[in-house]
């Protein structure tokens, strides 16, 4: 597919422009080209012949296939007698791929192992205009001016992103280039990397959304391709809203642009010290308007008023806040306030002044959190407006009052408690959002859903749909955002049987790396302690679960199982009772099989997946299917392995479940390193990888890149293998050591360096506590000790390998090792 990129580069448009101008060539004529030259090439008199067009038309289609890269022209040829120009199709296929923020176009070439995938974000990164003429902080923008680095702070509607805003469009008109980014609460660092990655054309961004697809790129490395990548952009880069940052790599990618350097400007409604305490970042903390400031504001905007005296006077309530005060000036425009004592006031006759349907779109747009689409709009209102709702939504947004983002309509910062208090029934209007929310696929949303129903007061339903969405947010890897809705949902619920659900559900956020495992511990015994003075049995099982999960997770064996047994006992009082035996049961195999009781765990497995299908609960079926797969690896039944996941393998995929995914793709690995298929298991462990990534929890990702290093260093690969233990020990949160050991001993062997392999190795056998691993490092020392034509020690190491596969059932690796004794 060269001469696609040839063609870019002659053409030299933006590629996004190229993107949709390929697009547009796909319509039915063109696409009817393409099917007739994909068996053989012709000639434009053939195609016309077919097509029934005139034969100009068709050579015209003919050269934009070419230009666009999808037409190959194969030159003239003599043909019956006449010379003849054939053409043939280039490509094998197209694929086009919707992925988050961005479209991802995919040309495979007609030859083998050949194509180009073009990635295209979408993303906007203008800062927000203005109606009027910025005025005042002539200081601040001094600042701005100098400053390599800076940090604007203040309270909500102080005038931050106006200020920033209007200084990054003086620098834009004098050339400079400036990336915006607004930060939302479910951005992630793939997001904003994705976004990033518009500022550059050709190799230079397809590297860096590589990076950001790549299977066994860490955070931390794609933290350091990102702050390479742009070290040579010669422009300003603005992070808004940054109290919203819930990645805790997103927050880690702008220290390390801080630290590189680099121009940037951030602002926050709460002073962020992790950046405050960088050197060469200057602070500003905004605060009101002077008097001087406060009559050239008033001047900007209202204009034809002559006496600024009367205005100055009554605006002084409003103590030069800028917010209140382009509130206050938008109501004398259009003559909503008379001589107000108070900013209470003026906000009351604002509302007043609107029109019933004004005021009543104006309260509903005040309910939601993030930006409302006018659908949603429509599905809250207790009432039709009289007038059309985006003549109504016009008219606000001309007055000010409300403004049109990206993601859909919002109340101006100040109104937002004036309108919401004009709601006559908010509980039941929370109830229709949380309604809305619950219809929309998107993730993000469910957390909307859950923050809606709580507000709604309907307790009983709001406890539903927060049991409904927990396991959904958290396989998504949204538990940082959930854990922050369920903080800002306690203070708001006043029912304390709510409240301790609410206190459950943020004790299961236990990846969040603000949580520890005694806070969690502390989470969830509240939630009980509540659980048992409402007589709320339902939430006693499922905390009693919890514990004992997170004793499990502990090592603390003795404290699970009595909790096991509290779940179970306080379920038979519930409804629940067959769901909470069902996912204890999956528990305690889990807990048989780290204890390698193996019969006993594939015996819990196999009566929790049949429980849990009788359940309905498919993904749970399937996570207890996997691990029935996992342990045929441990007692030597790879084969059987394999024909589990085969069989289970469609229903996985559609149901889009990260957890479940990470778990088969980790059982096909095992399964096909068993059976000595290091290329399969190579590819199922990039797959494994991919999804741990997507999970956000570092757990899963070390023992995922950790496998992976050791089967680099078995294929030969050990540049890759190096790269994979390096990006493992960056990863904070790491539980496989062992696996990092065996695969520095795999490296050493690779090199020939026998010797360094043994200690590694030996390590491994100190680290590892369970039989099956100490077998595999076993058998591992017993072949390097051949290579050393040590046959007594061989031996030895064999015997003890054959053993241990012995005492765990795996009968047929203990015969397959015996084959190693000299």
């Amino acid at each position: 597919m060269k001469s696609l990129k040839a063609t870019e580069a002659e053409t030299n448009q933006p590629e996004t422009r190229k993107a949709f101008a390929l697009l547009s060539l796909l319509d039915e004529t063109n696409l009817k080209l393409l099917l007739m030259l994909r068996t053989s090439p012709l000639c434009t008199r053939e195609l016309a012949k077919k097509l029934g067009m005139a034969e100009p038309h068709v050579s015209q289609r003919i050269r934009a296939l070419v230009g666009a890269g999808l037409v190959r022209d194969e030159g003239w040829v003599r043909l019956g007698g006449r010379n003849l120009k054939l053409y043939s199709l280039k490509v094998r296929s197209l694929k086009l791929d919707f992925q988050p923020e961005r479209l991802a176009l995919t040309l495979e070439s007609a030859l083998p192992k050949e194509s180009v995938t073009l990635s295209y974000p979408l993303m906007g990164m203008d800062p927000p205009k203005f109606l009027f003429k910025f005025i005042g902080r002539s200081e601040q923008k001094k600042i701005l001016n100098r400053a390599k680095s800076a940090v604007v702070w203040g309270i909500a509607g102080v005038g931050k992103t106006t200020l920033v805003a209007s200084w990054s469009a003086q620098l834009r008109k004098k050339g400079t280039k400036v990336f915006w980014h607004t930060i939302k609460t479910s951005d992630s660092l793939a997001l904003v990397c994705t976004k990033l990655a518009q500022l550059f054309s050709g190799s230079k961004r397809t590297e860096l959304l590589k990076a950001i697809e790549s299977f066994s790129t860490q955070q931390e490395e794609l933290i350091f391709k990102t702050v390479e990548s742009l070290k040579d952009f010669k422009g300003v880069f603005v992070f808004d809203d940054y109290q919203n940052c819930s990645d805790q790599n997103l927050r880690k990618l702008l220290r390390e642009l801080f630290a590189y350097g680099l121009k940037l400007i951030v602002c926050s409604r709460t002073r962020p010290e992790e950046l405050v305490a960088l050197n060469r970042v200057s602070v500003i903390e905004l605060g009101a308007f002077n008097k001087k400031e406060v009559l050239e504001f008033i001047r900007s905007r209202l204009p034809e008023y002559k006496d600024l005296s009367a205005l100055l006077s009554a605006c002084s309530p409003l103590k030069g806040h800028p917010l209140a005060l382009e509130v206050f000036c938008n109501s004398v425009r259009h003559k909503a306030v008379s001589r107000p004592s108070s900013l209470e006031e003026i906000l009351e006759e604002v509302l007043d002044s609107l029109s019933p349907d004004e005021k009543l779109v104006l309260s509903c747009v005040s309910l939601f959190r993030r930006g409302v689409e006018l659908d949603a709009i429509k599905h809250t209102l207790p009432r039709l407006t009289s007038e059309p709702l985006r003549k109504v939504l016009r008219s606000l947004e001309n007055k000010g009052f409300v403004k049109r983002m990206e993601d859909g309509f919002v109340v101006h910062e100040l109104l937002k408690q004036t309108g919401y208090g004009n709601l006559e029934n908010p509980a039941l209007l929370h109830r229709k959002v949380a309604e809305w929310y619950s219809n929309a696929q998107e993730p993000a949303y469910a957390l909307e859903e859950i923050y809606h129903a709580f507000l709604s007061q309907d307790y009983g339903n709001a406890i539903e749909t927060l049991v409904k969405n927990i396991p959904k947010l958290l396989d998504f890897g949204f538990w940082p955002s959930l854990y922050t809705t369920l903080d800002e949902l306690l203070p708001k619920v006043s029912d304390d049987k709510a409240k301790a659900w609410l206190e459950y559900a943020k004790a299961l956020c236990a990846q969040d790396p603000s949580l520890t495992g005694k806070e969690t511990l502390s989470l969830l015994k509240q939630a009980l302690v509540a659980a048992e003075r409402n007589g709320d049995f339902r939430l006693q099982a499922r905390a009693h679960l919890a514990l004992a999960q997170a004793f499990q997770d502990f090592g603390e064996i003795k404290s699970a199982k009595e909790h096991y047994a509290l779940s179970l006992k306080a379920a038979q009082r519930t409804q629940e009772y067959e769901s909470i035996r069902a996912n204890a049961l999956q528990s305690l195999a889990e807990l048989e099989l780290a204890q390698e009781n193996y019969t006993k765990a594939l015996k819990a497995y196999t009566t929790a997946e049949r429980l849990q299908t009788k359940l309905g609960n498919e993904r749970n079926a399937l996570l207890a299917r996997c691990r029935i797969a996992l342990i045929n690896c441990y007692i030597g039944q790879p084969e059987t392995s394999l024909v589990i996941l085969d069989e289970i393998c469609e229903r996985v995929s559609a149901l889009s479940n990260l957890t479940l995914k990470i778990s088969w793709h980790m059982c096909a690995t095992f399964a096909f390193y068993a059976l000595g298929r290091l290329e399969d298991a190579l590819s199922e462990n990039a797959k494994w990888v991919q999804a741990a990534k997507f999970s956000r929890y570092p757990g899963f990702l070390s023992e995922a890149q950790a496998f992976r290093a050791f089967l680099l260093a078995l294929y030969g690969r050990t540049k890759q293998s190096k790269k994979c233990v390096s990006e493992v020990k960056k990863i904070k949160k790491l539980d496989n050591a062992g696996i990092v050991e065996m695969a520095k001993g795999a490296l050493c062997v690779a090199k020939g360096e026998y010797k360094d392999a043994l200690k590694h190795y030996e390590k491994c056998l100190e680290i590892f506590k369970d039989k099956f691993h100490q077998a595999l490092c076993n058998a591992l020392i017993a072949k390097l000790y051949l290579k050393l034509g040590n046959n007594e020690l061989a031996s030895a190491y064999a015997l003890n390998c054959a053993s241990l596969f012995e005492k765990i059932g795996a009968k047929r690796y203990a015969l397959e090792v015996q084959t190693l004794i000299p």
